[in-house]
């Protein structure tokens, strides 16, 4: 029965985003772990936000971790090409289940003035 709940109702994580501003040149693809997230430091060099992206579980029954949402969230952050994430206050990450049923995050995705040489 719970596989068919799951099958009806998604048991993963679903990432989408709200594009901002265009990026101040091409935005390539990268390796998820050069993905850098900031919470309360401010990133060391000029950038533009690109796109505002959220990651949350698809439903209850989903056995996404809140490690895994916030995985989910960086992988895709580096496959549209963004250069750090700023992750927002307020988001629903967390571990209790109970009072976040849909466990997941809010950033925006940052691409650096100028890329790394």
């Amino acid at each position: 029965m719970l596989v068919v709940a799951c099958a009806l109702a998604g048991c993963g994580t679903d990432v989408w985003e709200v594009p901002l501003n265009a990026p101040p040149h091409a935005m390539t693809r990268k390796d998820p772990n050069s993905i850098a997230i900031f919470t309360t430091q401010q990133p060391p060099r000029p950038y533009t936000e690109v796109a505002l992206m959220e990651a949350q579980r698809q439903s209850a029954f989903s056995r996404d971790t809140s490690s895994a949402v916030m995985n989910q969230l960086r992988s895709y952050a580096a496959g549209r090409g963004c250069d750090a994430l700023i992750l927002h206050a307020g988001g629903t990450g967390g571990t209790n289940y109970a009072s976040t049923p849909l466990a997941g995050y809010r950033a925006t995705c940052i691409v650096y003035q100028t890329p790394k040489d």
